[in-house]
């Protein structure tokens, strides 16, 4: 009877420790998502903050990640015009674009990350626009503490794809300037906490 517990308290022992997952959770007031868009007459930028989100490390490798962005609270930073910048958030926000009134948050939820080289993963996953779910890859870098996790990268997606065509060269003919690409480009430095 003896050997049965000790055995037992040895397998619960080492299955505790191979399981061991730290939860981080992101903090939305350190964490910075920077948008860009490109036209054929330059371009747009600015900025959109996190929600939510949760990254779960397991000895280094990523078990699980999910993360939720507020499109309530998109900017543009490179417009100097207040009136013209405000104009062109709106139009962001209308039914043309990202339709924020009906889908006010974008979410993203990790498949798998592949360890690459010291702290770089490919990572792939699904990323929900206007309730369209689509799967995107990309490489980041992850850096560990006891107590901080901070990952950063960029990652693009085509957003006629979304249900995103306003002034897409690929569905109008004869834009000319008025042309928009259809990748949008984020670059993400995300700071998460135990």
């Amino acid at each position: 009877m003896k050997k049965i517990v000790i055995v037992l308290s040895a397998l619960f022992v080492l299955t505790a420790f191979t399981t061991h997952v730290d939860k981080y959770t992101v903090d939305v007031t350190k964490s910075k998502l920077v948008w860009k868009a490109e036209k054929v007459t330059g371009g747009h930028d600015g900025h959109v903050s996190l929600k939510s989100g949760n990254v779960f490390m397991d000895h280094g490798k990523i078990a699980k990640a999910s993360f939720v962005v507020d499109m309530n609270t998109i900017t543009n930073d490179d417009i100097k015009s207040e009136k013209y910048s405000n104009k062109l958030v709106g139009h962001l926000k209308s039914e043309d674009f990202f339709n924020v009134k009906k889908h006010p948050e974008v979410s993203f939820d990790m498949i798998k990350a592949t360890p690459v080289s010291n702290g770089k993963f490919d990572v792939f996953g699904n990323i929900t626009i206007k309730g369209i779910k689509a799967v995107i890859s990309f490489p980041m870098m992850l850096k560990e503490s006891k107590s901080e996790l901070e990952v950063s990268g960029t990652f693009s997606f085509d957003r006629t794809k979304f249900d995103i065509k306003y002034d897409s060269g690929s569905f109008f003919e004869n834009l000319g300037d008025r042309a928009i690409n259809d990748d949008v480009a984020i670059d993400f430095n995300i700071v998460l906490y135990k």
